[in-house]
């Protein structure tokens, strides 16, 4: 999105007279009924349906990015909005919610203008649903001062002297006070390009904790009524994605995230020390709201399992993995465990390597590798497996086995992950069109996932073969080209498979 402006309160706006009923709240005012005016006028409904072509556009480009989406393109769309906003107090009314739907700031100068707009205007808050924060990479640019950012909150604790502030405090501080506004938030993602950590990551993450610690103070020691109480921080949110935060910061998040109520989708990464270091043994089993797990670059399955125990009823569960941790008997007997705890309602499972390196068929593994008997999760509609899952599972059962041992009845969609697509062969694909009849009755898409992406082409001169057979089955079959996403394209190797 383009950089964000501050914009004046709808009293400042000039009217065109409109009915009384435009002055509604968020939802209220798209009335069908067209206003009487002495020109000719669009109805809002039309309007509606028009400003919304860039709310879809817009809150794609932050969930989900693709190399497709030209981001030139949301910056005219955000723009040629912006401009609309100001024709008439009608307009205002009707462009406000969409001009904020989708916010994402990317600078400490994007963070300072959205907090000043609040601060201007709380009721602005009401129309972020989906926020992307990406750390910024501007703080070199300011000097640092002595005036920080005015603590709203009462969160930074007191210093006996007056010190230097960086810029990384003010803008933590205003990202905090940001997220305790935003009270109609559903999605909300933290990028950082420092794996490693930053300032910034442990101011504002300090910040976070303690308005969290008030909050807790304020619901259960004071007699508050709760039509006045404040709202918890990110007590409406549903979606957050902190898979890109430094891990042994990610346990203050989720300390806070895991049991908020509305919370429905968790994606983070290293979850060995985040538990270990935040949790311990407080964690329990089908505790949390949690539907959606996803689980990026776990250090070992056998502490990942932990979260996957966690939700009441986990229906999606994705992990990208080391491939070396699919051998690892202790972590398939711990993933295996886990997943049991979630086989009434798990209804999605993918399973991707973040590497292209996959053991070797050798003697020192084969004799101690054990099949996933995926087959078991009878509720499964979607898997996805690595390549090497399945070939590995032929050469240990045989091919009339390994249909039987990873797929379930109800199985829908299957996706065939591979960072080396020579290795998926047409033979392979048209087997299991041919033998899911019996197995999956009800499979009907097969997916092929190109992890490094640039086969599209090859994809339609190798397997038009393959895509007879399925089409005889009533199959439809897929190629997918994943290279331009952050969790692949690019081959990211462990310690344990570099």
């Amino acid at each position: 999105m383009g950089s964000l402006v501050e914009i004046p309160s709808s009293d400042t706006v000039p009217s065109a007279k409109a009915p009384s009923f435009q002055n509604k709240q968020l939802g209220q005012y798209f009335d069908s009924t067209t206003p009487v005016h002495k020109s000719p006028s669009l109805p809002n409904d039309i309007l509606y349906e028009i400003f919304s072509y860039y709310l879809r556009e817009q809150d794609a480009a932050i969930r989900h990015p693709s190399p497709q989406r030209n981001p030139d393109n949301n910056t005219k769309l955000w723009s040629t909005l912006r401009f609309v906003l100001f024709l008439s107090r009608r307009y205002y009314l009707l462009v406000r919610p969409f001009l904020y739907h989708s916010v994402c700031l990317s600078s400490s100068v994007d963070v300072e203008r959205l907090y000043n707009t609040i601060r201007a205007n709380p009721s602005i808050g009401q129309h972020v649903k989906a926020l992307q924060f990406i750390e910024p990479t501007d703080f070199d640019n300011f000097a640092k001062t002595k005036e920080p950012a005015p603590d709203l909150l009462g969160i930074v604790p007191r210093r006996s002297i007056r010190i230097w502030y960086p810029r990384e405090h003010s803008t933590a501080l205003q990202l905090v006070y940001i997220l305790h506004h935003l009270h109609h938030l559903k999605y909300f993602r933290f990028l950082s390009a420092d794996s490693q950590g930053s300032m910034f990551q442990d101011t504002f993450i300090s910040f976070f904790n303690r308005r969290a610690a008030q909050e807790t103070v304020t619901e259960t020691e004071t007699d508050t009524d709760p039509e006045v109480r404040p709202l918890p921080l990110l007590s409406s949110v549903e979606e957050v994605d902190l898979s890109r935060i430094r891990y042994r910061k990610q346990g203050s998040f989720l300390r806070v995230l895991l049991y908020r109520p509305n919370i429905q989708s968790l994606s983070i990464s290293e979850t060995t020390p985040v538990l270990k270091m935040y949790f311990g043994p407080q964690l329990g089993i089908n505790t949390s709201p949690i539907r959606k797990l996803t689980l990026c670059n776990p250090t070992t399955l056998t502490d990942a399992s932990m979260l996957v125990r966690l939700p009441k009823s986990l229906e999606v569960l994705s992990l990208h993995i080391c491939p070396e941790r699919f051998y690892f008997p202790y972590d398939q007997d711990s993933i295996e465990s886990a997943l049991q705890t979630q086989a009434t309602n798990l209804r999605e499972l993918h399973l991707t390597a973040h590497s292209s390196t996959a053991p070797d068929p050798s003697p020192n593994w084969a004799p101690q590798f054990r099949p996933y008997i995926l087959s078991k999760y009878r509720n499964l509609r979607t898997l996805s497996i690595p390549n090497f899952l399945y070939t590995h599972t032929y050469r240990k059962l045989g091919t009339s086995n390994v249909l039987p041992t990873l797929l379930s009845p109800e199985i829908r969609t299957l996706t065939i992950s591979t960072w080396f697509f020579s290795k998926i062969t047409p033979d392979m694909i048209a087997t299991i069109a041919v033998a899911s009849g019996e197995v999956a009755p009800n499979l009907d898409r097969i997916v092929i996932k190109d992890m490094r992406g640039g086969n599209a082409e090859r994809m339609v001169r190798k397997f038009a073969a393959a895509e007879d057979v399925c089409f005889m089955r009533g199959i439809a079959l897929e190629y997918q080209d994943v290279s331009a996403f952050a969790k692949g394209g690019v081959d990211k190797r462990c310690g344990v498979c570099s």
